[in-house]
């Protein structure tokens, strides 16, 4: 049975890889387009059986677009103490996580990592990583609330 072989195009030029590189590839070009593209565009989504169309807006818009379609804002306080304020709460109650707990939202929030990287990285089920971040994010949540 022959192995199968995956290839990247650099510079014009056909490289032969392994599949981890491959799949890596794949996986950044991914994030690149949903980043640069798919959270910009605005779509329509067709529902052919029900004849109906719902328009699907972009994630991401820019302040002079939403100000020439009217949309209003509110006037920002200037302030920075409230924000000060909210940080320290922050720091505080992830004082109180164990270190497991602040790794794990580390890794997810501060670095970026996905629940499936995390997951693969420590030998674990994606659902024990999402179960878990869920029972920290609470947790912060009851510390931040009083």
């Amino acid at each position: 049975m022959s192995e199968n072989k995956y290839y990247l195009f650099v510079n014009g030029e056909k490289v032969s890889v392994s599949k981890e590189i491959y799949e890596y590839d794949k996986h950044s070009s991914r994030k690149i387009t949903y980043a640069e593209i798919d959270r910009k565009t605005e779509r329509f989504k067709a529902d052919q059986k029900m004849q109906t169309a719902k328009f699907i807006p972009c994630m991401e818009d820019s302040l002079d677009r939403l100000s020439e379609i009217g949309e209003q804002f509110e006037a920002k306080n200037s302030d920075f103490s409230d924000h000060t304020e909210l940080r320290i709460d922050v720091r505080n109650a992830l004082e109180q996580l164990s270190p497991e707990e602040r790794e794990l939202i580390y890794k997810l929030f501060f670095l970026c990592m996905t629940e499936r990287e995390l997951a693969d990285e420590m030998g674990v089920y994606h659902n024990t990583i999402h179960k878990k971040k869920h029972l920290i994010l609470n947790k912060l949540h009851k510390f931040l609330k009083n």
